[in-house]
C-alpha cells in the first residue's frame, strides 16, 4: 500500500579516509545484521540445535540500490521493524552496517556508511563433467591464520553467493589480505575449496572450482532393541572444525529417515 511504499531510509555513502562521497556502491538493505550473523547463526545451530540444525540460511535483501554521484541513496518500499544497511562495490566494502527501526510511513534521514577500500573476488565452479555449474553455493571465508585478526580489526566478512546459469559468481566488497578460502558446493558434487585466495585493493581477484563427484552414504537407523526409527535425523559432520562452521554442505533440506528406518 502507499505507506509501505514510503518507508524507508536515505543517506549517503562516505570515503572513510577521506569523508568524500563515494558515488557507485551498492546499498543493501538486508533483514539480518550483515558480516558476522551468520556466522553467529551458526554458532547457536551447533551448540542449541546440534548438527542436524540448518544454519546456513542465506542473507534475505529487502532491497537495494547504488549511490549517486554525490553518494547519496534511497531506498523505499521496506515494511517496519529494524533493517540493516550496508554497502559493497568492486573497491569498497563497509566496516560497520547501519541499522534503522522503521516504523509504517517513516522515511528515516541521515544514514551514513563509511566505506574502505577492498577488493572483489569472481570466478567460476566446474561440475565434475568439466562443464559451469550452475545454482552452486559459493561461500568465501578467511583462512584460519586470518579469522581472528579480522574479527579484531571489525573486517570480517560472511560472503555468499549462488553461481548463475553460466557457473559464475561474483563477490564485491572484499577487504584486503591473504590466505582467503573459496568453497563450492552442489547437491550433485562433493564440497569444493580453494585456498590461499590473496585479495588487493581495487582490485579482482579471480577463482575456479573445480567441482569432483559426490558420493551417495546409504544406511539404516536402529533402535536398541534391533528395531527401524522412522524420523530420525542424520547428518554427515565434518571432522575438521572449520568446515563445519564455515562451509555449506550442498543440502538445503535435513535428513531424515523414512518408514523403514533408510536413509
Amino acid at each position: 500500500d502507499a505507506a509501505i511504499r514510503t518507508t524507508g531510509v536515505r543517506g549517503v555513502v562516505l570515503d572513510a579516509a577521506t569523508a568524500q562521497p563515494l558515488a557507485g556502491v551498492e546499498v543493501l538493505a538486508l533483514k539480518q545484521q550483515p558480516s558476522i550473523e551468520p556466522l553467529l547463526n551458526r554458532f547457536r545451530g551447533l551448540m542449541q540445535g546440534g548438527m542436524f540444525t540448518e544454519t546456513s540460511r542465506p542473507a534475505q535483501i529487502l532491497a537495494r540500490t547504488t549511490s549517486a554521484a554525490d553518494g547519496t541513496f534511497e531506498l523505499t518500499g521496506l515494511a517496519d521493524g529494524i533493517v540493516f544497511l550496508d554497502g559493497r562495490s568492486d573497491g569498497h566494502y563497509v566496516r560497520t552496517p547501519a541499522s534503522a527501526r522503521l516504523a509504517q510511513g517513516q522515511m528515516v534521514e541521515g544514514i551514513e556508511l563509511r566505506a574502505y577500500a577492498g577488493g572483489r573476488v569472481r570466478g567460476v565452479v566446474l561440475g565434475a563433467d568439466g562443464q559451469p555449474m550452475a545454482g552452486a553455493a559459493v561461500s568465501l571465508r578467511p583462512g584460519l591464520n586470518a579469522f581472528l585478526g579480522q574479527l579484531t580489526d571489525r573486517n570480517y566478512r560472511w560472503l555468499e553467493t549462488t553461481t548463475d546459469e553460466r557457473g559464475a559468481f561474483d563477490l564485491p566488497g572484499v577487504p584486503s589480505g591473504q590466505g582467503y578460502v573459496v568453497s563450492a558446493s552442489h547437491a550433485t558434487m562433493a564440497l569444493e575449496e580453494v585456498h590461499g585466495v590473496d585479495v588487493e585493493k581495487g582490485q579482482v581477484a579471480m577463482v575456479t572450482v573445480r567441482g569432483h563427484e559426490g558420493a551417495t552414504v546409504s544406511g539404516i537407523v536402529l533402535s536398541p532393541d534391533g528395531k527401524p526409527i522412522e524420523g530420525a535425523n542424520v547428518a554427515m559432520v565434518y571432522l575438521d572444525i572449520s568446515r563445519v562452521l564455515f562451509s555449506a554442505d550442498g543440502r538445503s533440506e535435513p535428513i531424515t529417515t523414512d518408514v523403514q528406518g533408510r536413509f
